[in-house]
């Protein structure tokens, strides 16, 4: 049965809301491993934009796609934060780690943003995410996110202490 606009037009009915909604329960992101994050080196190279990007994503994942050379003050990286549609923007100061450091000296970095597209322009956050997905299925492990190597290292560091 059909219900009709008052123009006498039939409206389709919705029958997305006839089916039940059912819970997914996963275990969440995978955890990068140092071995798997040293295969993503093995496979990349240590100029290659992937493990530069794994190199920052380390220590700070949601800034990568913003992050650039005019950030750096000598051993840190000095940005404004705008979260919540740029109400209360936060300065933030974040050390620049030795393995970071490493990686950086050895990428030349000729755009705005140290992480940047074929045409030179940032990367949305979105399209960054799958690329990163991409690079990581292309060193064979598919089950990585840009999530997972921050989620490695707080449990790398966890494990340490």
């Amino acid at each position: 049965m059909f219900d009709t606009r008052k123009d006498g037009k039939a409206i389709a009915p919705n029958i997305a809301r006839l089916v039940e909604p059912f819970a997914v329960h996963t275990d969440g992101h995978a955890t990068a491993t140092p071995e798997e994050l040293a295969e993503v080196h093995r496979n990349h190279g240590m100029r290659s934009k992937s493990l530069l990007c794994v190199a920052i994503m380390m220590f700070r994942v949601s800034d990568v796609s913003q992050l650039g050379p005019q950030h750096r003050r000598r051993d840190m990286f000095k940005l404004r934060l705008f979260k919540i549609c740029n109400r209360n923007p936060r300065d933030i100061e974040i050390p620049i780690h030795p393995i970071t450091e490493a990686v950086l000296a050895m990428n030349k970095v000729t755009d705005l943003t140290y992480i940047a597209t074929e045409f030179g322009r940032p990367f949305f956050i979105k399209s960054l995410g799958n690329r990163i997905s991409d690079w990581f299925c292309r060193a064979g492990l598919g089950h990585l996110t840009a999530h997972s190597v921050r989620k490695g290292l707080a449990a790398d560091v966890a494990h340490n202490r």
